[in-house]
């Protein structure tokens, strides 16, 4: 009779045996979190099949192997990577004008200023009716005036004289 070998967990620094899916009991459930995301799909799935294969190797020919982003400060530097100029995500197509070849630093650079800027675009959708639901309380301040923003909205420009308008000296709205 054979028996199957344990390997240890692999969650960082664990030192206990794996169990199921490499990893122990107390870390099964970091299994759920890492690897495959059943809901992006497979590379295949996401357009990045046999077609893809060819596309990147004509990429990667015309721009002769050489990473673009290097090449435009003077570095030499063998690419790796093909990338979309103008992300899928953001309507880029797989055109060859939308392609270029980069090294592993620059497509890692790129990519994490490319997600850092979706998140900044999402955040200002989610946040840009918050103006139209300031109640402005306490002076006669218009939708234009200055404020920051902390755990509460002050009004700063006002101050509290009577030649502003204004009877107090600032007004305090909640954050939504």
């Amino acid at each position: 009779m054979t028996t199957k070998w344990h390997s240890l967990c692999r969650h960082i620094g664990c030192m206990r045996l794996a169990s199921e899916r490499g990893y122990c009991d107390r870390h099964l459930s970091d299994a759920d979190t890492h690897g495959w995301d059943p809901k992006r799909g497979n590379a295949s799935e996401r357009g990045y099949g046999w077609k893809w294969a060819k596309l990147r190797q004509k990429v990667l020919s015309r721009d002769a192997g050489l990473c673009q982003r290097c090449f435009v400060t003077g570095r030499i530097t063998p690419a790796c990577q093909v990338d979309h100029i103008l992300p899928k995500s953001a309507g880029g197509s797989d055109a060859m004008d939308n392609l270029q070849a980069l090294c592993d630093e620059c497509h890692r650079v790129k990519t994490i200023t490319e997600r850092e800027a979706a998140r900044l675009r999402a955040r200002r959708q989610q946040t840009a009716h918050w103006p139209n639901q300031i109640a402005y309380i306490g002076c006669n301040a218009s939708k234009s005036s200055k404020f920051s923003r902390s755990r509460s909205l002050m009004i700063n420009n006002c101050s509290g004289s009577a030649s502003d308008g204004c009877n107090q000296n600032t007004s305090s709205v909640p954050s939504v």
